[in-house]
């Protein structure tokens, strides 16, 4: 569980800093699976249709949280989703 952690904060930093290849750092194997992209050593893929989304407002965050996080980088942007399929391995 703990190297699952690891590639999955790997995987975030690189996302949000928009820095080289996230799969081939992390040491993930793409699969690709035609409306989407997953990974061989996922255990199960949920593939989602989005119905909405809202970037978040710093003005509704505790100051201490914005100073750390978003005096730089832009607000994270929220989605709900519906499943519309389950890929098992």
């Amino acid at each position: 569980m703990k190297k699952s952690i690891l590639i999955l904060s790997l995987l975030a930093v690189h996302l949000m800093g928009g820095c080289g290849d996230s799969p081939a750092a992390s040491g993930l194997t793409v699969r690709d699976l035609g409306k989407a992209v997953t990974y061989e050593e996922s255990e199960v893929t949920l593939l989602c249709r989005k119905i909405y989304f809202q970037d978040m407002d710093p003005a509704n965050m505790p100051q201490d949280v914005v100073k750390q996080h978003y005096i730089v980088e832009e607000p994270h942007r929220m989605f709900i989703g519906e499943v519309v399929e389950e890929i098992g391995k």
